[in-house]
């Protein structure tokens, strides 16, 4: 009959080669949230809380990393999100949501404006195009990204992360190479930008598919990226201290005790003259 609405008439029809779906706590401002905006664009649907999804789902769930082995996967049944704030982890009934393959994603860093330069903390958006590159479709990683100002800065942070993950094989040697990378970093072997984002090890990789609550349709300006970098550019001081005191506390030792002197510096300490404080 004329005047009643169909169902899901809120949105248009999802036109995407990969198929993408969301499920939404409504815990995020919808009108800043990237996967409704997604939706919005008619690229995303969003699912009910009691809907089964058999592709691929980005959750805390997953046993295995996101890999090429998952191309057949993502292009058969498709990706979904969870859509959750960051900040109401503990609210979220993770484990209603069995159905699917779930997957962890590997080290990456957010670009969007809230956690940029945070690493893991991707959105939706983020987390959907990430999952895309490393299964080999990277213009519609760019496609999704392109809806958001600020999109492909984030493909420009992590492209060196991304090129090595899509060419792995398998879920082992994603994490082989995310590990090389980390490791790489922390030594300061490498110089693509990213060294001094690596504020966690590995151990932090674990939810890596949520939104923000907010986040917006423009670029963060200039000058709050540089006061973000310069910020996070003594991170990888505090990071590197807190590795040194694993493997000192592994080692039944302590920071606060001073290493052994060798030969040399005893000699001197011998030599030098004594004062009085």
């Amino acid at each position: 009959p004329m005047g009643r609405r169909k169902k899901g008439a809120g949105a248009p029809r999802p036109n995407f080669p990969v198929k993408l779906r969301m499920w939404d706590f409504a815990q995020c401002d919808a009108k800043r949230c990237t996967g409704r905006r997604l939706e919005r664009f008619g690229l995303l649907r969003n699912m009910p809380l009691t809907a089964k999804f058999q592709g691929l789902v980005l959750s805390p769930l997953g046993k295995l990393i996101v890999s090429p082995a998952d191309r057949g996967l993502v292009d058969t049944l498709g990706i979904s999100v969870i859509d959750c704030s960051w900040n109401r982890l503990d609210d979220v009934p993770f484990r209603r949501l069995r159905s699917g393959h779930h997957r962890l994603l590997p080290f990456l860093v957010a670009a969007n404006p809230v956690n940029y330069g945070r690493p893991s903390k991707l959105s939706c958006a983020e987390a959907l195009a990430a999952t895309l590159v490393i299964v080999g479709h990277q213009e519609l990683a760019e496609t999704l990204l392109d809806r958001f100002g600020w999109g492909r800065e984030f493909l420009k942070i992590n492209a060196e992360l991304l090129a090595r993950y899509a060419a792995c094989e398998s879920a082992e040697e994603v994490v082989q190479a995310q590990d090389a990378y980390l490791e790489a970093c922390a030594n300061g072997e490498l110089d693509d930008g990213n060294e001094f984002m690596v504020q966690r090890g590995p151990r932090d990789l674990d939810v890596v598919f949520l939104d923000d609550n907010d986040d917006s349709e423009q670029p963060p300006a200039q000058a709050e990226q540089e006061m973000g970098l310069d910020v996070l550019a003594g991170l990888l001081d505090k990071w590197d201290l807190d590795v040194k005191a694993a493997m000192t506390e592994e080692e039944g030792a302590n920071l606060d005790v001073e290493a052994p002197m060798t030969e040399e510096e005893a000699k001197l300490e011998m030599e030098a003259p004594m004062t009085e404080e």
